[in-house]
């Protein structure tokens, strides 16, 4: 959440995820995404509370172009991502690909130069 740009969606950590009733909730948030979902990954979809639903952020396009790799998730004006890459994930050991940044738009994007030099894993996460 973030009151300053107006946002507030709940995050990552938020007690408001899976917390909400299902008493004439609308079926869509206001963004027009489908509620419930599973937001705390615990195998049960239920309604947040209050008036967006949680979703964390996925991957939706990586495209590679010679050694670049480029990454986009859908994303929410005034929010903070950090987008994390791994090299072997037993045990996962989680870095941080470029510094944490503020979406300002639905998309967003960034782009591994090194991406074709290693096998990577790449990981998206919303900062409280």
């Amino acid at each position: 959440m973030n009151s300053a740009l107006r946002n507030f969606r709940i995050t990552a950590r938020s007690p408001a995820i899976d917390a909400g009733s299902a008493t004439e909730a609308p079926g869509h948030d206001l963004d027009g995404r489908q509620r419930p979902l599973d937001g705390n990954l615990d195998g049960s979809a239920v309604i947040d509370m209050g008036a967006f639903e949680y979703e964390r952020p996925r991957i939706s396009a990586f495209l590679v172009a010679g050694t670049e790799g480029t990454l986009t998730w859908p994303s929410f004006s005034g929010v903070v991502y950090r987008v994390l890459y791994a090299t072997n994930l037993i045990p996962a050991n989680w870095t941080s690909l470029v510094p944490d940044l503020t979406a300002s738009q639905a998309l967003s994007s960034v782009t591994d130069t090194n991406a074709g030099t290693a096998i990577k894993f790449y990981s998206v996460r919303q900062v409280e």
